[in-house]
Order: structure tokens, then sequence, then C-alpha cells
């Protein structure tokens, strides 16, 4: 990042994050797929340990936002990352870094067909959970 002639930050080409993103998910796609596919101890333990928060983001959080939707938040910060389920199936990996985003849905990665099964099985994806946050609005 530099600064313009009056002092803002301006991203270089190469700092963007939707130059960025592809890597981001890859790289977090190779840690899902090793919990994914082993079944030892400690792996179980960093996978239950691997994001910062789970919640449900209710209508209208933001501007703009039109429906909720359960955020995994991996990383805070720059950059950050987080993994966007929707109740219509869509599943959207974001990339956040300072004065920039990116987002791009992943829902047809295996990695995230078997994170979206697991949130199902704990419940944490249910329609009377999106219910409760449609009706926050």
């Amino acid at each position: 990042m530099s600064l313009d002639s009056e002092g803002t930050p301006t991203l270089n080409k190469s700092d963007r994050c939707i130059d960025r993103i592809e890597d981001a998910i890859l790289s977090r796609g190779e840690d899902f797929e090793r919990f994914m596919n082993t079944n030892d101890e400690e792996t179980q333990i960093e996978f239950y340990e691997y994001g910062l928060d789970v919640s449900m983001v209710s209508i209208g959080a933001f501007q703009n936002q039109n429906e909720p939707y359960l955020r995994y938040q991996l990383s805070w910060g720059g950059p950050s990352e987080e993994i966007n389920f929707y109740q219509n199936g869509r599943v959207e990996f974001v990339f956040k870094d300072w004065f920039d985003s990116a987002v791009k849905e992943v829902s047809h990665l295996d990695w995230v067909e078997w994170l979206r099964g697991w949130f199902v099985d704990i419940e944490l994806l249910t329609d009377q959970k999106f219910l409760e946050a449609w009706r926050s609005e």
C-alpha cells in the first residue's frame, strides 16, 4: 500500500484483495482438506480451535445486506477472512484487507460442502436459526 499526494492510502495491483483471494482460498482449502481426511485426535482438536468466531449475522446488520447468513470468521485484522453460509445453500469466501475486500462464491468446493455439512450436523445451519435472523430486522 502507498499514499497518494493527499496522503490517502492507495493499493498497488499486487495488494488488491481480488488478486489475492484465490491464494487465500487455496491455503484455507488445504487446511480443511486435512481436517476432512485425518481422524486423529490432534487434528480434530485443531479443527475445533481453528476459527475465531461462528455467529449468525441478522438481516440489516450491515449496509446493503439483504439476507442473514452464518459467518465463520477465520482471521481478523489485515487481512481478514470469513466464510459466509446462506440459507439457499450459497457459500461465499470473503477476503478483506485495509480499505479493500473481495468475495468469491465457493459453494462447489469439496471442503466447503464438507464444512457446510458439519455446521448442519451441529445445528448451526438450521431453518430456525435463519428465521430468527430474518425476524430480528
